[in-house]
Order: structure tokens, then sequence, then C-alpha cells
């Protein structure tokens, strides 16, 4: 079985083709991944620091 992998599923793309890719294939051929939160960025950490 194949499957469809929807890479940053929470933003504005991601969330409107989820739902349509799984209405036009099946629902567990798709998998949605993406942040609930955004991730804090090493470089500002590290400016930070000095």
């Amino acid at each position: 079985m194949k499957c469809i992998l929807v890479t940053g599923a929470t933003g504005q793309i991601g969330s409107e083709s989820v739902p349509a890719l799984r209405k036009r294939y099946a629902s567990a051929q798709v998998v949605a991944a993406g942040h609930k939160a955004k991730p804090q960025l090493a470089w500002k950490i590290n400016m930070d620091g000095l």
C-alpha cells in the first residue's frame, strides 16, 4: 500500500490539502506531519548568549 506524507500539515496549504487528500484517497493512506508550536531557532538562542 502506498501512503501520502504531507509535511507542514498545520500550515495554510497543508491544513486545506490534507482533508481533500483524505476525501479523494483512503483516510489511512494520508499521513499529516507538522508543528503545533513555532520551534525556537538555534541561531536566536546562540545570539542571545553573546
